[in-house]
């Protein structure tokens, strides 16, 4: 209106710690002042709220510091990191609409702290690595089986799995898996077949077997690594004799094959008995091993897995083993290979590891290498595979042992002198 109007303080008590209240008040019966009740026409309260929070309404109001919660009225706030249980937290620190699920273990699901699916974390159970050399987690053996690791190899559930190289065969679980050769024979017997096989002192006469004889199961030769054997091979005529070839292969690293260098290893023609020597090479897989005699009528036979007509062809087991062996109070076994006391000789160090086709033997600070130490390259489980004086390779400080005939895997060197012994391990790679 025309009279005036101005706001005032309100009430006996117009301040709080969070409100101001003030009255707009006019002189409405324009008598020059506002003592009458209608003249207060307005009131303000600056800072107060519409009503008490509720805690449930869904929204942030009154005190809350968030939506429904904290504030001196509701619940405190979650913060999913304050190490108890509150807010809307179904556990400490978990669970609820703001923070994590909480870890059950057992839900089939990967949640709360968890590494894996009910696995790592706060679980009991730990997640399995497949790698850690242990067995934990689902596995059903060190780092094999369960739902996350490769199957552990049976040796005889039929499928090729875990660490096999076949069939229920190979690998460091299972036995060894057949080697497969070739085949090789002669058609017709009418004029000549192989009468007898003589070999390092040990002799076969077998007869006409109809073109191939197969005598690996019964007959086996035998011949150091590193040493020399005599052959002596004598064909059979049902009649007149014929100018007879004959090639005579020995499967070295038992790789299953003739076809290495230096396997071919005698050839000899001519219409009686042929006789020789052959020289067996120190690098020669120790264990057993097959040799294959071709005899072919007028003609050498080019490739050990050929057929032919007149002739024949027998296989034997050749049975190599470690030359210079050691007297018998001096066989070395596992077990002293286990308590092989490197302090007691100088130390040896071994390199590259792994290695590929060579390694090399350094004697520690140059010293001088004791006559008559031997240096032998093991499998491991134990079969001696080389064996070396160490004069014989040791050149310059150090000693190379050659390695190209070995199939990958772990190997051992031990190198033995009268003072004691000292073992080496290496991986050869493929």
């Amino acid at each position: 209106g025309n009279n005036g109007g101005w706001p005032v303080l309100y009430s006996n008590n117009p301040f709080s710690s969070s409100q101001l209240l003030l009255a707009f008040d006019e002189d409405v019966a324009n008598d020059t002042e506002r003592s009458h009740t209608t003249e207060q026409v307005a009131y303000f309260a600056f800072g107060a709220s519409s009503g008490s929070p509720t805690c449930s309404d869904g929204i942030q109001n009154g005190n809350e510091t968030g939506v429904d919660c904290g504030g001196p009225d509701c619940a405190a706030c979650p913060t999913c990191n304050d190490g108890i249980q509150n807010g809307n937290e179904t556990g400490v620190d978990c669970g609820g609409p703001d923070c994590a699920p909480c870890t059950s273990c057992n839900d089939g699901i990967q949640n709360g702290d968890e590494t894996g699916v009910d696995c790592g974390g706060s679980c009991p159970t730990a997640c399995p690595t497949c790698s850690d050399g242990i067995q934990n987690g689902n596995e059903t053996g060190v780092d094999c089986g369960g739902p996350d690791c490769a199957a552990c190899p049976t040796c005889s559930d039929g499928i090729q799995n875990g660490n096999e190289t076949g069939v229920d065969c190979g690998g460091p679980d299972c036995p060894a898996c057949p080697l497969n050769y070739c085949g090789s024979a002669a058609a017709n017997t009418t004029y000549e077949y192989i009468q007898s096989v003589a070999f390092n002192g040990q002799t076969n006469t077998s007869g006409n077997n109809g073109g191939y004889a197969d005598f690996t199961g019964s007959v086996t030769f035998s011949a150091d690594a590193g040493g020399s054997a005599s052959i002596s091979l004598t064909p059979g005529f049902p009649g007149s004799s014929y100018n007879e070839f004959w090639s005579v292969y020995i499967d070295y690293n038992a790789d299953g094959d003739f076809t290495d260098a230096g396997e071919l290893v005698f050839q000899s023609a001519g219409n009686n008995t042929r006789t020789g020597t052959i020289n067996i090479p120190g690098t020669a897989s120790l264990g057993t091993t097959r040799m294959r005699v071709q005899m072919q009528w007028n003609q050498y036979n080019n490739s050990p897995c050929q057929n032919f007509t007149y002739g024949e062809v027998e296989d034997y087991s050749l049975s190599i083993g470690a030359s210079n062996r050691f007297d018998s109070d001096q066989d070395i076994d596992l077990a002293l290979v286990e308590k092989a006391d490197a302090a007691e000789v100088p130390e040896w160090t071994l390199y590259p590891n792994p290695a590929r086709e060579s390694i090399t033997l350094r004697l520690a600070n140059d010293a001088n290498v004791a006559t008559g130490t031997i240096v032998q390259l093991m499998s491991a489980d134990g079969r001696i595979l080389q064996e070396h004086r160490l004069e014989e390779v040791y050149s310059d400080g150090t000693a190379e042992l050659d390695l190209s005939q070995l199939k990958p895997g772990i190997y051992m060197v031990l190198v033995h002198a009268e003072s004691g012994q000292q073992v080496l391990r290496f991986v050869r790679q493929p």
